[in-house]
């Protein structure tokens, strides 16, 4: 497909979705204000961080890479893969190891969440039904404070919708 065909399609989209692409970007415009406005103020940084911090500062200044990821629970030994603290050096990376990077980070997880609802959304119902959850995930008052800390589990959730619909277009 040429440039020129995608050109096309996009003005033919937007020519045709003027009022929802207008929606959509007021509440990505919100959902980008309500999460990463006062940053240093709002952000928690607890056990959990400091321990991601301590793991991307051993792979960014020692060169120590990190096997096994965070405990699952306690002391079972079971613990999720490393992958994450691979993605959490990358921000601490960009910041000079700066611990800033901990809501940065729960902000960009946000911002990946409202794209994985809102194409969720659209593919399991439509795209009115999609607007309601992105409008619901940025106004909802206690999203908005777990959206603001930096753990994986805010990864469970769009992770989960990714899977699901993997699955449901196997079917």
């Amino acid at each position: 497909m040429t440039l020129k065909k995608i050109l096309k399609r996009v003005r033919k989209f937007i020519y045709k979705n003027k009022l929802v692409l207008l929606i959509f970007l007021l509440l990505f415009s919100i959902h980008l204000f309500l999460r990463f406005s006062e940053l240093e103020s709002r952000a928690q940084f607890t056990w959990d961080q400091v321990d991601n911090a301590w793991h991307a500062k051993n792979m960014i200044v020692n060169g120590e890479f990190p096997l096994t990821g965070m405990p699952a629970k306690g002391n079972s030994s079971v613990t999720i893969g490393p992958f994450y603290y691979y993605f959490v050096a990358f921000f601490y990376l960009l910041t000079n190891l700066d611990p800033i990077a901990s809501p940065i980070i729960a902000g960009f997880v946000s911002v990946f969440s409202f794209f994985i609802l809102f194409w969720a959304g659209k593919k399991l119902f439509n795209t009115q039904i999609a607007l309601i959850a992105v409008f619901i995930n940025t106004f909802s008052n206690y999203l908005i404070g777990m959206d603001r800390i930096q753990w994986p589990v805010t990864l469970i959730a769009p992770t989960a919708l990714i899977i699901f619909l993997s699955l449901k277009m196997i079917i």
